[in-house]
């Protein structure tokens, strides 16, 4: 006679991984150059070093990611697309689509400046990944892009 378990390993791996990986934010910018990142910590905004366990988390299990991805301007103004993902992901799949939506709303940004003609220019640019679905509010994530370029100074120091 076969005894049914009510909860499976797997659930309970997706259960700990996301209490594990709450806080932590996976954060690009423009100026850190291609393909560089920070894993940041949400809450206390600042650049953290991940240990083996949330590092293994994030690249070999699939997650549901909610991204950030937001254009800045010289007028200080944030152009932000919010993207959920619909399927599970590893962080390398994501990559592809994230050039994808940036490409979009690099476009949009440019013609919304054109038709506004004052002159502004695209800043930078960026995005911010979050293995668990959560919101984030527009100050908090230029604090965490401020928090990931202020690593990029004390390397050039």
């Amino acid at each position: 006679m076969s005894r049914k378990r009510k909860h499976s390993i797997h659930k309970r791996r997706q259960r700990m991984t996301s209490i594990l990986l709450k806080h932590v934010a996976i954060v690009h910018h423009s100026a850190l150059g291609s393909g560089e990142v920070r894993s940041t910590d949400i809450r206390w905004e600042r650049v953290v070093r991940l240990d083996e366990y949330s590092a293994t988390a994030i690249t070999r299990l699939r997650h549901y990611w909610a991204v950030l991805c937001c254009v800045m301007t010289d007028d200080k103004a944030m152009h932000i697309n919010r993207v959920t993902v619909s399927a599970p992901l590893l962080q390398a799949e994501l990559v592809d689509t994230l050039n994808e939506q940036h490409e979009q709303l690099l476009a949009e940004v440019k013609i919304l400046i054109a038709l506004e003609g004052k002159g502004v220019q695209v800043h930078s640019y960026g995005w911010i990944a979050m293995p668990v679905q959560q919101d984030l509010e527009d100050e908090k994530a230029e604090r965490l892009f401020a928090a990931a370029l202020k690593t990029l100074r004390r390397e050039a120091a």
